[in-house]
């Protein structure tokens, strides 16, 4: 009975100390080695987020001057923010800042404020040859 117990003491099962080092170790440069990766794709989800939401700004802004059955002047984009078009928007935590710039208003949509997302989308509204307001939508990611 005593040589059971001698035994079952003697017996000891387990990892050394430095096996244990080696695994942390094989963990660490594997970790290194995908968090750029994984961090890369954050980076093009939320810039393919912002794209996909300049784009809902767009369909609203073009429903928006349907809907009015007129041109749109530079107090027409102003509106825009009280006629609605924040709820094709997921927060209304935009900042709307027009510019006038010669020929074009200008429409300038900081993101910096939305859900943790950097740069800006924009709206440019210029008058054509033949009368008629071109609208643009562009994306600015932040650098």
């Amino acid at each position: 009975m005593l040589n059971f117990l001698y035994r079952a003491l003697n017996n000891k099962k387990g990892f050394t100390l430095i096996e244990v080092l080696v695994v942390v170790a094989i963990i660490g440069i594997l970790a290194a080695i995908a968090a750029p990766n994984v961090i890369g794709r954050i980076r093009e989800t939320r810039e393919k987020s912002d794209e996909a939401l300049a784009a809902q700004l767009g369909k609203a802004v073009e429903q928006w001057i349907l809907d009015q059955e007129v041109q749109a002047t530079e107090a027409d984009l102003k509106a825009l923010t009280y006629a609605g078009i924040m709820k094709f928007l997921d927060q209304s935590t935009w900042d709307y800042i027009i510019a006038k710039g010669g020929v074009t208003d200008t429409v300038v949509i900081d993101a910096s404020t939305v859900k943790g997302k950097a740069g800006s989308i924009g709206a440019a509204v210029g008058d054509n040859t033949d009368g008629k307001k071109t609208i643009i939508f562009t994306y600015s990611p932040a650098n």
